[in-house]
């Protein structure tokens, strides 16, 4: 646990996860139980953050959205809303990008990407 509380709230790759445990002889089993117990979430596919269960801190939505598509920064509804400006609740984090609109469901929320020139 306390290798993990090293890494925070900061999304990280399996490489990461992988050194974090070097001295095992098969690191990939101790991340696949970590996120078994739910210690790690997967964000997607090589995206990993560490649960609010090891480390008592608040996952941070945005700055999982500004690693699970780049380049790309939290902009639109989301913003307003952050700030107050809007009185509705957004449910999805909406950012802008300037490759392809994307939308990912994950154990973390909706996050959608609009394209922007």
């Amino acid at each position: 646990m306390e290798r993990l509380e090293r890494l925070g709230v900061i999304p990280v790759n399996k490489d990461i996860l992988y050194s974090l445990y070097s001295d095992l002889k098969f690191p990939e089993n101790k991340v696949a139980d970590l996120e078994r117990n739910e210690l790690i979430i997967r964000v997607k596919k090589n995206l990993y953050v560490v649960s609010s269960k090891v480390h008592n801190l608040e996952i941070s939505r945005e700055l999982v959205a500004n690693h699970l598509y780049r380049p790309s920064y939290v902009s639109l509804e989301t913003a307003l809303s952050y700030y107050g400006l809007i009185p509705e609740r957004v449910y999805s984090l909406r950012s802008v990008s300037t490759k392809r609109y994307k939308q990912f469901n994950t154990p973390l929320g909706n996050f959608d990407y609009i394209k922007i020139p």
